[in-house]
Protein backbone atom coordinates (compact mmCIF):
# COMPACT_ATOMS: atom_id res chain seq x y z
CA UNK A 1 0.00 0.00 0.00
CA UNK A 2 1.26 3.39 -0.67
CA UNK A 3 2.45 6.02 1.78
CA UNK A 4 0.59 8.74 2.24
CA UNK A 5 2.39 12.18 1.32
CA UNK A 6 2.43 14.37 4.19
CA UNK A 7 1.06 17.46 4.05
CA UNK A 8 4.91 19.90 3.95
CA UNK A 9 4.46 21.73 7.21
CA UNK A 10 4.60 25.94 6.92
CA UNK A 11 7.51 27.19 7.15
CA UNK A 12 8.19 29.24 10.83
CA UNK A 13 7.71 32.84 11.24
CA UNK A 14 9.91 35.07 11.78
CA UNK A 15 9.51 37.53 15.32
CA UNK A 16 8.64 40.88 13.05
CA UNK A 17 5.71 38.25 11.31
CA UNK A 18 4.85 37.16 14.63
CA UNK A 19 4.15 40.91 15.95
CA UNK A 20 2.43 41.64 12.77
CA UNK A 21 0.52 38.98 13.53
CA UNK A 22 -0.28 39.87 17.03
CA UNK A 23 -1.25 42.98 16.30
CA UNK A 24 -3.35 42.23 13.56
CA UNK A 25 -5.09 40.27 15.90
CA UNK A 26 -5.31 42.88 19.14
CA UNK A 27 -6.14 45.75 16.75
CA UNK A 28 -9.48 43.23 15.71
CA UNK A 29 -10.11 42.93 19.31
CA UNK A 30 -9.59 46.74 20.10
CA UNK A 31 -12.18 47.27 17.44
CA UNK A 32 -14.58 44.94 18.81
CA UNK A 33 -14.71 46.59 22.40
CA UNK A 34 -14.59 50.20 20.67
CA UNK A 35 -18.10 48.64 18.79
CA UNK A 36 -19.33 47.31 21.54
CA UNK A 37 -18.75 50.27 23.79
CA UNK A 38 -20.18 52.75 21.15
CA UNK A 39 -22.88 50.30 21.29
CA UNK A 40 -24.10 51.67 24.18
CA UNK A 41 -23.19 55.33 24.76
CA UNK A 42 -24.18 56.19 21.01
CA UNK A 43 -27.53 55.09 21.29
CA UNK A 44 -28.48 56.46 24.74
CA UNK A 45 -26.66 60.06 23.61
CA UNK A 46 -28.97 59.70 20.62
CA UNK A 47 -31.84 58.86 23.25
CA UNK A 48 -31.04 61.65 25.64
CA UNK A 49 -30.52 64.11 22.92
CA UNK A 50 -34.46 64.48 23.40
CA UNK A 51 -34.46 66.89 26.68
CA UNK A 52 -38.22 65.70 26.88
CA UNK A 53 -37.03 61.76 27.53
CA UNK A 54 -37.10 60.53 30.85
CA UNK A 55 -36.14 56.71 30.30
CA UNK A 56 -35.75 54.77 26.89
CA UNK A 57 -35.48 51.33 25.58
CA UNK A 58 -33.62 49.97 22.83
CA UNK A 59 -35.12 47.61 20.16
CA UNK A 60 -32.49 47.03 17.82
CA UNK A 61 -29.70 45.66 20.25
CA UNK A 62 -29.27 42.52 17.61
CA UNK A 63 -28.00 44.85 15.02
CA UNK A 64 -24.26 45.47 17.04
CA UNK A 65 -23.81 41.49 16.03
CA UNK A 66 -22.84 42.43 11.70
CA UNK A 67 -20.73 45.07 13.02
CA UNK A 68 -18.96 42.22 16.51
CA UNK A 69 -18.44 39.79 12.89
CA UNK A 70 -17.36 42.80 10.59
CA UNK A 71 -14.60 43.18 13.26
CA UNK A 72 -13.45 39.63 13.33
CA UNK A 73 -13.11 39.55 9.56
CA UNK A 74 -9.77 40.76 9.34
CA UNK A 75 -8.84 38.14 11.83
CA UNK A 76 -10.20 35.79 9.41
CA UNK A 77 -8.34 37.53 6.74
CA UNK A 78 -5.19 36.07 8.69
CA UNK A 79 -6.40 33.17 8.51
CA UNK A 80 -6.42 33.11 4.78
CA UNK A 81 -3.21 34.75 4.36
CA UNK A 82 -1.64 32.38 7.18
CA UNK A 83 0.92 30.65 6.73
CA UNK A 84 2.33 32.73 4.37
CA UNK A 85 5.09 34.77 5.27
CA UNK A 86 4.60 39.09 5.29
CA UNK A 87 8.11 40.05 5.95
CA UNK A 88 9.78 36.60 5.65
CA UNK A 89 12.46 35.03 7.81
CA UNK A 90 16.35 35.20 7.17
CA UNK A 91 16.35 31.21 8.25
CA UNK A 92 14.68 30.13 5.61
CA UNK A 93 14.81 29.17 2.07
CA UNK A 94 11.78 30.17 0.28
CA UNK A 95 11.01 28.64 -3.45
CA UNK A 96 13.28 25.63 -2.19
CA UNK A 97 12.17 22.30 -1.39
CA UNK A 98 10.18 21.92 1.37
CA UNK A 99 9.18 25.72 1.10
CA UNK A 100 9.32 25.87 -2.48
CA UNK A 101 5.22 26.50 -2.34
CA UNK A 102 6.00 29.68 -0.40
CA UNK A 103 7.41 32.80 -0.39
CA UNK A 104 7.36 36.32 1.79
CA UNK A 105 4.68 38.86 0.49
CA UNK A 106 6.88 41.64 1.10
CA UNK A 107 10.43 40.90 0.86
CA UNK A 108 12.55 42.27 -1.72
CA UNK A 109 13.65 38.96 -2.21
CA UNK A 110 11.74 36.57 -4.09
CA UNK A 111 8.28 38.23 -3.43
CA UNK A 112 5.15 36.60 -3.51
CA UNK A 113 3.69 38.12 -6.51
CA UNK A 114 6.70 37.57 -8.35
CA UNK A 115 7.43 34.03 -7.01
CA UNK A 116 3.69 32.35 -6.78
CA UNK A 117 2.06 34.89 -8.99
CA UNK A 118 -0.91 32.78 -9.10
CA UNK A 119 -1.49 32.63 -5.12
CA UNK A 120 -0.92 35.95 -4.78
CA UNK A 121 -3.68 37.03 -7.04
CA UNK A 122 -5.91 34.52 -5.60
CA UNK A 123 -5.06 35.72 -2.17
CA UNK A 124 -5.45 39.49 -2.77
CA UNK A 125 -8.95 38.64 -4.45
CA UNK A 126 -9.97 36.91 -1.36
CA UNK A 127 -8.58 40.10 0.75
CA UNK A 128 -10.73 42.10 -1.52
CA UNK A 129 -13.83 40.49 -1.02
CA UNK A 130 -13.44 39.92 2.46
CA UNK A 131 -12.48 43.15 3.84
CA UNK A 132 -15.44 44.62 1.45
CA UNK A 133 -18.19 42.14 3.53
CA UNK A 134 -16.30 43.38 6.69
CA UNK A 135 -16.73 46.78 5.96
CA UNK A 136 -20.68 46.21 4.80
CA UNK A 137 -21.17 44.58 8.39
CA UNK A 138 -19.84 47.44 10.19
CA UNK A 139 -22.06 50.04 8.52
CA UNK A 140 -24.88 47.40 9.27
CA UNK A 141 -24.31 47.93 12.74
CA UNK A 142 -25.21 51.98 12.15
CA UNK A 143 -29.04 50.72 12.19
CA UNK A 144 -29.38 49.63 15.22
CA UNK A 145 -28.55 53.07 16.66
CA UNK A 146 -31.69 54.60 16.37
CA UNK A 147 -34.22 52.14 16.77
CA UNK A 148 -35.63 52.77 20.53
CA UNK A 149 -38.58 53.16 23.05
CA UNK A 150 -38.79 56.51 24.80
CA UNK A 151 -40.51 57.74 27.64
CA UNK A 152 -40.98 60.92 27.78
CA UNK A 153 -42.70 63.92 30.10
CA UNK A 154 -45.92 63.75 29.09
CA UNK A 155 -46.54 60.61 29.49
CA UNK A 156 -46.34 59.87 25.98
CA UNK A 157 -44.30 56.78 24.76
CA UNK A 158 -42.62 57.13 21.15
CA UNK A 159 -41.16 54.93 19.05
CA UNK A 160 -38.19 55.66 16.46
CA UNK A 161 -37.15 53.91 13.36
CA UNK A 162 -33.71 53.33 11.95
CA UNK A 163 -34.32 57.04 10.59
CA UNK A 164 -34.39 58.50 13.26
CA UNK A 165 -38.03 58.96 12.63
CA UNK A 166 -40.86 59.12 15.29
CA UNK A 167 -43.08 56.40 13.76
CA UNK A 168 -45.88 55.63 16.72
CA UNK A 169 -46.65 57.93 20.16
CA UNK A 170 -49.22 56.43 22.65
CA UNK A 171 -50.18 58.80 25.24
CA UNK A 172 -50.22 58.40 28.67
CA UNK A 173 -54.37 57.80 28.31
CA UNK A 174 -54.20 54.76 26.19
CA UNK A 175 -52.12 52.74 28.54
CA UNK A 176 -54.41 49.78 29.63
CA UNK A 177 -52.08 48.23 32.38
CA UNK A 178 -48.72 49.12 33.93
CA UNK A 179 -46.75 46.68 36.04
CA UNK A 180 -44.07 48.32 38.79
CA UNK A 181 -41.35 45.60 39.27
CA UNK A 182 -38.79 45.34 41.51
CA UNK A 183 -36.11 43.15 41.31
CA UNK A 184 -33.44 40.51 42.17
CA UNK A 185 -31.29 38.50 40.02
CA UNK A 186 -28.29 37.54 38.63
CA UNK A 187 -26.94 38.18 35.02
CA UNK A 188 -24.85 35.60 32.93
CA UNK A 189 -21.88 36.39 34.83
CA UNK A 190 -23.59 35.04 37.95
CA UNK A 191 -23.59 39.02 39.18
CA UNK A 192 -25.82 39.59 41.68
CA UNK A 193 -27.92 43.01 40.45
CA UNK A 194 -31.04 44.71 42.15
CA UNK A 195 -33.34 46.84 39.94
CA UNK A 196 -36.88 47.94 39.12
CA UNK A 197 -38.79 48.60 36.27
CA UNK A 198 -41.84 49.27 34.35
CA UNK A 199 -43.88 47.11 31.66
CA UNK A 200 -46.35 49.72 30.32
CA UNK A 201 -49.26 48.37 28.25
CA UNK A 202 -51.08 49.96 25.93
CA UNK A 203 -55.05 49.20 24.28
CA UNK A 204 -53.70 47.42 20.82
CA UNK A 205 -52.27 44.88 23.95
CA UNK A 206 -48.36 45.98 22.76
CA UNK A 207 -45.95 45.97 25.80
CA UNK A 208 -43.21 48.52 26.13
CA UNK A 209 -40.56 47.42 29.10
CA UNK A 210 -38.36 50.39 30.59
CA UNK A 211 -35.51 49.68 33.66
CA UNK A 212 -33.80 51.83 35.57
CA UNK A 213 -30.78 51.43 34.36
CA UNK A 214 -32.39 53.47 31.12
CA UNK A 215 -33.43 56.49 33.44
CA UNK A 216 -32.43 59.98 33.02
CA UNK A 217 -28.69 60.77 34.57
CA UNK A 218 -30.90 63.13 36.71
CA UNK A 219 -31.94 60.50 39.38
CA UNK A 220 -34.07 62.63 41.10
CA UNK A 221 -35.66 64.12 38.55
CA UNK A 222 -36.31 60.77 36.60
CA UNK A 223 -37.82 58.98 39.57
CA UNK A 224 -39.86 62.53 40.43
CA UNK A 225 -41.71 62.04 37.08
CA UNK A 226 -42.08 58.11 37.77
CA UNK A 227 -44.29 59.17 40.66
CA UNK A 228 -45.95 61.50 38.30
CA UNK A 229 -46.37 59.05 35.43
CA UNK A 230 -47.82 56.95 37.97
CA UNK A 231 -50.80 59.51 38.34
CA UNK A 232 -51.21 60.22 34.88
CA UNK A 233 -52.07 56.87 33.71
CA UNK A 234 -55.94 55.86 34.63
CA UNK A 235 -55.38 52.44 34.62
CA UNK A 236 -54.65 48.99 36.80
CA UNK A 237 -51.13 49.68 38.00
CA UNK A 238 -49.79 46.40 39.43
CA UNK A 239 -46.86 45.92 42.04
CA UNK A 240 -45.18 43.12 41.61
CA UNK A 241 -41.68 41.39 42.41
CA UNK A 242 -39.78 39.28 41.02
CA UNK A 243 -36.46 36.74 41.73
CA UNK A 244 -34.13 36.11 39.33
CA UNK A 245 -32.26 32.40 38.92
CA UNK A 246 -29.16 31.35 40.32
CA UNK A 247 -27.72 28.46 39.02
CA UNK A 248 -30.67 28.15 36.73
CA UNK A 249 -32.35 27.25 40.47
CA UNK A 250 -35.67 29.48 40.95
CA UNK A 251 -36.96 30.69 44.20
CA UNK A 252 -38.97 32.61 45.57
CA UNK A 253 -39.33 36.08 45.35
CA UNK A 254 -37.96 38.38 47.86
CA UNK A 255 -41.10 40.81 49.38
CA UNK A 256 -41.53 44.17 48.46
CA UNK A 257 -40.22 45.51 51.73
CA UNK A 258 -37.23 43.64 51.87
CA UNK A 259 -36.07 44.31 47.78
CA UNK A 260 -36.78 47.94 48.01
CA UNK A 261 -33.64 48.95 50.66
CA UNK A 262 -31.41 46.55 48.65
CA UNK A 263 -32.19 48.48 45.39
CA UNK A 264 -31.84 51.75 46.30
CA UNK A 265 -28.50 50.21 48.35
CA UNK A 266 -27.25 49.04 44.78
CA UNK A 267 -28.44 51.96 43.24
CA UNK A 268 -26.71 54.18 45.10
CA UNK A 269 -29.74 56.31 45.90
CA UNK A 270 -29.54 59.46 48.51
CA UNK A 271 -32.17 59.85 51.23
CA UNK A 272 -34.08 61.91 48.99
CA UNK A 273 -34.52 59.46 45.87
CA UNK A 274 -34.72 56.43 48.30
CA UNK A 275 -37.96 58.31 49.51
CA UNK A 276 -39.53 58.88 45.56
CA UNK A 277 -38.25 54.56 45.24
CA UNK A 278 -40.48 54.12 47.91
CA UNK A 279 -43.60 56.53 47.02
CA UNK A 280 -43.53 54.80 43.31
CA UNK A 281 -44.42 51.76 44.64
CA UNK A 282 -46.54 52.55 47.28
CA UNK A 283 -50.21 50.73 47.50
CA UNK A 284 -52.84 52.81 46.39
Amino acid sequence: MAKKIKKVKPPPLSFTDKLFYALLFLSCFALLLLIFYLSVMLPERIAFSDPDVRMWHTTAWAWIIPSGLGCLLPVVIAAIWYPIPFFGNQNVKYGVFPYHEYAPVFSKVQPLKAARPEIYHRKLHSTFIALAIGSSLLLLGLLGLCPRNTLCSDGSIRAYNIMNHCVRVTPAEDVSDLRLIARHGFDRNLREYWDFGLEITDDSGRTIPFYSDYLIDDVTAGLSFLVQYRNMVHASIRVETYEGYRLSKPTEPLPLSELLPQIAEYQGYDDTQTALLYQLFASQ
